[in-house]
Formats: structure tokens, C-alpha cells, sequence
């Protein structure tokens, strides 16, 4: 009896630790999840940030080279 007692024992914390860990791993896969999402937002915005500053560089040269003609 004493046996079967013990087995339970160890049965039910193994039970609850595989119960712990697993909703510990399933609340960090969420967080990964969200993380993987915002840095995926994160890449769009540098994408964007590149187009802008590409933009940004050729209007500059166009604005140099009118100026280069102005004092010339």
C-alpha cells in the first residue's frame, strides 16, 4: 500500500511539473510570437525609412547641382 502511495505521490509531481512547464513554454511561445510580429512591423518601417532617405538623397543632389548652377 505504502508503494502504490509513493507512486501516486511521484506520479502527481511529475504530472504537475510537466503541467507548470508547459504552460510556462506555452506563455513564452505567445511572447515570441508577439515579439516576432513587432519585428516584423519593425523591418516594414525600416523599409520604408530607407525609401524615404533614398528620396530624401536624390532631392538633395538635385537641389546641389541647381545650386551649383546658381553660383556658377
Amino acid at each position: 500500500m505504502k508503494k502504490n502511495y509513493e507512486l501516486s505521490s511521484v506520479i502527481g509531481t511529475v504530472v504537475t511539473t510537466y503541467t507548470s512547464t508547459y504552460t510556462e513554454l506555452k506563455g513564452r511561445q505567445e511572447e515570441l510570437v508577439s515579439i516576432e510580429g513587432k519585428i516584423s512591423e519593425i523591418k516594414e518601417d525600416i523599409g520604408e525609412l530607407k525609401a524615404n532617405f533614398k528620396i530624401m538623397e536624390k532631392t538633395l543632389i538635385e537641389i546641389n547641382n541647381k545650386l551649383d548652377k546658381v553660383v556658377e
